[in-house]
């Protein structure tokens, strides 16, 4: 109902502040809200196939990508932006919210069944442990296969080590894509391949999304999300790596290809992540503070990506850049023991 309303207010926008107050709505109640709990849902009420959840999840990104652009070039060439807006908030109020309320039929004992196991496995750990009396929340202590962590509480993650060396490789794909994407005028005259070119080259982007979307969630399900966190920005960095190297037009395909493989591995491998690690009884909030800063990197990169070509940084410099930041980012993932490396220097 919120993004709605925001949509509505979108349409009879009528200043810089409205704007401004229209933008952050938008921006709270759709991409960041829609996604966030969707994603959360999925992780929190699916177990043993969890990653096929997310992934399923997860493909609601490229098929928004490859339609909606079009469904709104159109809308404005025949209606004009306001009523496209207007028409976006009466598909929203009509049809969106009524078949969510549709989907949600049962939750309530969905929710209970989730109480009931996350009851039976607190039970169970503290058997195992031979303390009976001991607290349900706290620090978790996993078995030798890292399974069954308690459930971390907000404050506890913040705590631990593993969250922040986890954060480079989480919020690389964000960062990096956003700020090339942002300055892709820039990097096609750079290359010297065409607009028309490049443009067609984001549906090797979308091909890619679309495809590694489906099978990550099998993936998930069999090695699990966080032994794949290692793994999974690494298309990305030989896109990347392609890209600081080489100019011809099919270089283009292929930097594109890496970050589509990476962006359409990301839902199900993060996301399936974070309830592998620190458990879902609080992964609402866990999984807003990733968000959070995910969001404030990818509003920050094509800042720092225009002031870097300001001074003059070549796109290839920037390219191999961000190849240093993947392996970073994989080496910290590995460093954390999340994927069952015995580092235990990691852990608080």
């Amino acid at each position: 109902m919120a993004l709605g309303i925001a949509a509505f207010g979108m349409a009879f926008v009528a200043g810089t502040g409205s704007l401004l107050v229209v933008f952050f709505l938008l921006r709270l109640t759709g991409q960041g809200l829609l996604s966030h709990t969707a994603l959360t849902s999925m992780s929190r009420f699916f177990e043993a196939g969890r990653g096929k959840a997310m992934s399923i999840a997860g493909l609601g990104f490229p098929l928004g990508e490859a339609v909606l652009p079009i469904l709104t070039v159109a809308g404005i060439g025949a209606l004009g932006w306001r009523e496209t807006w207007i028409g976006v908030g009466v598909f929203v109020m009509l049809v969106a919210l009524p078949g969510t309320q549709l989907l949600l039929v049962g939750h309530d004992e969905r929710e209970e069944a989730l109480r009931r196991r996350l009851a039976e496995s607190a039970v169970g750990q503290r058997s195992v442990s031979g303390a009976d009396d001991a607290p349900t929340l706290g620090p978790p202590q996993e078995s030798e296969d890292h399974t069954a962590p308690r459930q971390w509480t907000l404050a506890e993650v913040v705590r631990d080590r593993r969250f922040a060396l986890m954060l480079p490789a989480v919020i690389a794909p964000g960062f990096i894509v956003t700020g090339f994407f942002f300055h892709q005028n820039h990097l096609v005259a750079t290359k010297g391949w065409t607009p028309e070119w490049f443009a067609t080259c984001f549906v090797v982007f979308a091909v890619g999304q679309l495809l590694t979307g489906i099978v990550s969630g099998p993936l998930v399900d069999r090695f699990q999300g966080r032994r794949l966190l290692v793994l999974f920005t690494l298309p990305m960095g030989l896109g990347l790596t392609l890209l600081a190297i080489a100019s011809p037009a099919w270089v283009a395909a292929g930097f594109m290809l890496g970050l589509g493989i990476t962006a359409g591995l990301n839902p199900a491998v993060v996301g399936a992540m974070w309830a592998e690690v620190y458990g879902v009884r609080h992964l609402g909030s866990i999984r807003a503070l990733a968000h959070g800063v995910m969001v404030f990197g990818t509003a920050a990169s094509p800042v720092l990506m225009g002031a870097l070509i300001d001074r003059g940084v070549t796109m290839d410099a920037m390219a191999w850049g961000a190849v240093v930041w993947v392996v970073f980012g994989v080496v910290l993932a590995w460093v954390s023991g999340v994927g069952g490396a015995k580092v235990p220097f990691a852990r608080e």
